[in-house]
């Protein structure tokens, strides 16, 4: 109880703290795919270290701490882009659209889980997590590299 209770949500919190202090340093679109390969590589490792109490407590404190990381991550996102009218609305819309993925893969990952293994979920959460990070980066890089051929010269964004 304490360790998925109590524990997760302190463990949680550090983790927003955390990224919501680099977010405030760094482009918040980097930092927010930055994360992901924290949570999949903590989801790989609880996969392939032994299942036994102290893995399982560390482990999973770990993984929370790396969520909490993302969630903060996509929240300094969603902030940094809403601008200054309907802020309320465009929020609370950005950021169900953001939990759409945890709800396909809270899904997918039971069915999963059930049909092969708590190893195997865990690695396809992982994996997914570092496609959607592949193609999130390609299209940023994308949209970029439009956005900066027509920019006029002389003027900003």
């Amino acid at each position: 109880m304490l360790v998925t209770g109590f524990g997760r949500a302190a463990i949680a919190g550090a983790g927003c703290l955390l990224a919501g202090w680099w977010a405030d340093r760094a482009d918040r679109r980097v930092v927010y795919l930055a994360t992901g390969p924290f949570v999949a590589a903590a989801g790989v490792t609880l996969a392939l270290t032994p299942h036994v109490p102290g893995v399982f407590v560390v482990g999973t404190l770990t993984q929370k701490f790396c969520i909490g990381m993302a969630d903060a991550a996509l929240s300094a996102l969603i902030l940094s882009v809403i601008g200054r009218s309907a802020t309320a609305t465009k929020y609370t819309v950005l950021a169900a659209l953001g939990n759409i993925g945890e709800l396909y893969m809270t899904v997918t990952s039971g069915w999963i889980h059930d049909r092969w293994s708590t190893e195997m979920m865990l690695i396809a959460e992982s994996v997914s997590a570092l496609l959607c990070i592949v193609v999130a980066a390609a299209v940023l890089k994308r949209f970029g590299e439009t956005a900066q051929s027509q920019k006029k010269p002389g003027r900003g964004w």
